[in-house]
C-alpha cells in the first residue's frame, strides 16, 4: 500500500510540474493578452460591486478567450491570404522564347522585344510604345553617323537591351511567382525609360530638320518678283 501511494504521489507531482510549465509557457507566449485580460476581469468585478475572487476569476478567463479567439482569427486571415496568392500565381515555368521559321530576317533587338511581349503579355501596349520610340531614333540616327550622341545610344539600344531581356529571363525560370512579376515589372520600366530617352534624342536631331523645313517654306512662300523660286 505504500508502495502504491508513492507512485501516485509521483505521478501528481509530475502531472503538476507539467501542467505548472504548460501554464508558464502559455503566459510568457502570450503576456500581452494575459496582462489585458487581468486588468479587464479586476475592472468588470469591481464595476459588479467589488473585487472578489471568483468574479475576477471568471471574468479574465472570459476576455482571455476572446482575445485569443481574436488573435487566431487574424492568424487564419493572413494564411488564408498566402493561400489565395499562391493560387493566383501559381508556379508555372516561363515559356521559352519561340524559334523564327526559317528566312525570317530578325535582329537581337526584335527578338528581345518579342520575347518580353511573350512573358509580360499584360504590358504589351507599353512595350509597343517604347519599341516604336526606338525603332524611329534608330532610324533617324542612322542618317546621322557623325553624331556621337546618337551613335552611343543606337548602340546600346540594339546591344544593351537583347542582353538585359536574356538575362532577365533566365532569372525568371528560376524565381517564384511574385518574384517573376517583380523581374518583369522592372524590365518593363527600364525599357520604357530607354524608350524615353530615344524620344528625347529623336526630337534633338529632328530639332535642325524642322529648321531647315521652315527656313524653305518661307522662301517658298514669300511674294514679290525678286523671289528667285517664285510660286507664279
Amino acid at each position: 500500500m505504500p508502495f502504491m501511494l508513492t507512485i501516485f504521489a509521483l505521478v501528481l507531482i509530475v502531472v503538476t510540474l507539467v501542467t505548472v510549465v504548460g501554464v508558464l509557457g502559455f503566459v510568457i507566449a502570450n503576456v500581452a493578452i494575459v496582462a489585458l485580460a487581468l486588468l479587464g476581469g479586476l475592472a468588470i468585478s469591481a464595476l459588479l460591486g467589488g473585487v472578489s475572487p471568483g468574479t475576477t476569476i471568471i471574468a479574465t478567463l472570459g476576455l482571455m478567450l476572446l482575445l485569443l479567439s481574436a488573435k487566431q482569427r487574424r492568424l487564419d486571415k493572413r494564411n488564408r491570404g498566402y493561400d489565395i496568392d499562391a493560387v493566383a500565381a501559381p508556379a508555372t515555368r516561363p515559356k521559352r522564347r519561340k524559334p523564327l521559321p526559317p528566312g525570317t530576317a530578325a535582329t537581337p533587338l526584335d527578338l528581345a522585344w518579342a520575347a518580353v511581349g511573350e512573358h509580360a503579355d499584360w504590358a504589351r501596349s507599353r512595350l509597343a510604345v517604347a519599341q516604336e520610340s526606338c525603332r524611329l531614333f534608330l532610324q533617324l540616327a542612322d542618317r546621322q553617323p557623325l553624331d556621337m550622341d546618337a551613335g552611343g545610344l543606337a548602340v546600346r539600344i540594339r546591344k544593351r537591351i537583347p542582353e538585359h531581356v536574356a538575362e532577365c529571363l533566365d532569372k525568371c525560370e528560376l524565381a517564384t511567382p511574385s518574384e517573376r512579376r517583380t523581374i518583369l515589372e522592372e524590365l518593363v520600366f527600364t525599357l520604357e525609360k530607354v524608350g524615353a530617352s530615344a524620344d528625347r534624342a529623336r526630337s534633338r536631331l529632328m530639332g535642325p530638320a524642322t529648321g531647315e523645313m521652315e527656313v524653305q517654306r518661307r522662301h517658298l512662300t514669300r511674294e514679290g518678283d525678286s523671289d528667285p523660286i517664285g510660286l507664279d
